[in-house]
């Protein structure tokens, strides 16, 4: 359904699908928090990995994600939170979903999963 992908609840359960996924339950995880940007990365070999980066700041912070083991240069996103502002907009199919992992610009207080291939 078209609407549930712009609510919490639709986010959330496509969020809760990724608890099966071998580099949730196996990878390992690193912790980071970066200026008020909280990042936390899960990757296991063989697997795509994940990082979630939540903004707790009130103001736009630029991260640089590719100090983290096994980050590729660019990083993409999965599924980002709603904001008063975009709740109940429709997702612009023209934004860009790819992003440099040195230079990822997230909005104040709104999280965001990445996902990318892993290098080992």
């Amino acid at each position: 359904d078209s609407e549930e992908k712009l609510t919490h609840f639709g986010i959330y359960r496509r969020l809760t699908k990724l608890r099966h996924e071998k580099t949730i339950q196996f990878g390992k995880m690193t912790a980071k928090n970066m200026d008020g940007v909280l990042v936390v990365s899960r990757v296991k070999k063989g697997n795509p990995g994940y990082v979630l980066a939540m903004n707790l700041n009130t103001e736009d912070r630029e991260v640089d994600l590719s100090g983290f083991d096994n980050f590729p240069e660019n990083i993409r996103v999965m599924e980002s939170s709603l904001t008063s502002e975009d709740e109940f907009s429709i997702p612009d199919p023209e934004e860009e979903k790819k992003f440099p992992a040195n230079a990822v610009t997230l909005k104040a207080g709104k999280s965001t999963v990445f996902t990318f291939v892993p290098k080992f």
